[in-house]
């Protein structure tokens, strides 16, 4: 009897167990399955708000903005004038007017929406826009890379094989090489554009990152790097061989006229400013690279305050590049003061594009030393007007 009774309360047990179960599990399967897609989403557009400190975010934040605002003034200032200024407007400008282009893209759909990530830390603007983001950094940084590549290899052309530049430098084949430019990143990228699965929502630094391959990589930042310094290793070679030219000249023949070979002084002045457009790029990109090396190679997560202040430097050189244009021609200088003043606008109005006719003879020196000439005091139409 007393089995019976214990074998019965056992039946009890087990039945309200089971009753139990069953009225619970689709509960739990419910609530386990909305915490896995809320968990997925949460990943990608929902950051871990006690991850880093406060201040980097607020810091780097006011330095982006910062940032995006000269960028944008600087850029769309260089626009204008070499859209109002006649003499501006040579294939070398064109150029860097498309860098300009992807420094304005930047400021807007780059910056704007990492200053509002870092201030509200959480990304608000959904997953599209976090996919669009995440490659249109790279896309913009190789673009700008692809056509300081192709500015080098202009200058190349021009001052040593100054023939072939006359003959082949035209409007089809500037705007083909800036379409290439363009173009060759966005096919770069086409795979992260059909698999959505390499990007994704980095709360640690509160923006959206993307999964960079070595062919992705060699595509969009080696291969134009490796063309700008090899250019410039064969005009400095040419440059040296020039000078001991000259040199050897004035040796063997010291009454006779020097020979002008070589670049001219506003020649090596332009060499230096697309160098230095190319050095802000890849120096801006480095510290955040090389972070994010060191952390792969230790096999540990990036240090996440460290990867917040290095973003903004990436945007520096959309900054100084203006600046480095306006140091290194004085006709720059003269087109960013009729800008703010208003006369460049109002000779525009009237059908002039020169304002300031030069009359002192320190203004006809600057005039001539700023023209964009090969030995002589004249404007050379093929290279310096389109």
């Amino acid at each position: 009897m007393k089995k019976a009774k214990h074998f019965l309360y056992y039946l009890d047990i087990c039945h309200f167990s089971t009753k139990a179960f069953r009225s619970t599990r689709p509960n739990e399967l419910r609530s386990a399955t909305n915490g896995m897609n809320s968990t997925s989403k949460q990943s990608f557009t929902r950051p871990t708000n006690d991850v880093v400190v406060h201040w980097p975010t607020q810091l780097c934040g006011t330095l982006e903005l910062l940032l995006a605002t000269g960028a944008l003034v600087g850029n769309v200032m260089f626009i204008l004038i070499v859209i109002l200024k006649k003499k501006l407007r040579s294939w070398m400008n064109v150029f860097l007017v498309n860098i300009s282009v992807t420094d304005i893209i930047a400021a807007l759909f780059v910056s704007i929406p990492t200053v509002d990530s870092y201030y509200h830390r959480q990304w608000r603007f959904g997953s599209t826009y976090c996919l669009i983001h995440n490659l249109l950094h790279p896309f913009l940084l190789s673009t700008s890379l692809w056509l300081t590549a192709l500015v080098s290899i202009n200058r190349y052309v021009y001052i040593v094989r100054n023939n072939i530049y006359q003959r082949f430098t035209n409007t089809i084949t500037v705007t083909l090489a800036i379409a290439f430019a363009w173009i060759t990143p966005i096919v770069s990228q086409y795979s992260a554009y059909v698999d959505r699965s390499s990007s994704s929502y980095d709360p640690s630094a509160f923006r959206c990152r993307n999964l960079v391959t070595p062919v992705l990589l060699l595509l969009l930042m080696f291969t134009p790097s490796f063309l700008v310094l090899a250019s410039y290793i064969l005009i400095i070679a040419y440059v040296i061989k020039s000078r001991r030219r000259v040199q050897a000249h004035g040796a063997t023949q010291p009454g006779s006229s020097t020979p002008t070979t070589g670049p001219t002084p506003r020649e090596l002045r332009m060499l230096a400013v697309v160098f230095g457009v190319f050095s802000l790029v890849l120096l801006g990109y480095l510290p955040y690279a090389f972070i994010l090396f060191v952390s792969k190679v230790r096999k540990q997560s990036p240090p996440r305050d460290s990867l917040v202040l290095a973003y903004p430097l990436m945007h520096i050189g959309g900054v100084i590049n203006p600046c480095l244009y306006g140091a290194s021609n004085m006709q720059f200088r003269k087109a960013y003061k009729e800008l703010v003043t208003g006369k460049l606008i109002r000779c525009w109005k009237m059908g002039t594009s020169d304002p300031v006719v030069p009359t002192t003879a320190a203004d006809l020196r600057n005039s001539s030393d700023s023209a964009n000439v090969r030995g002589t005091n004249t404007d050379n139409t093929t290279e310096q007007n389109i």
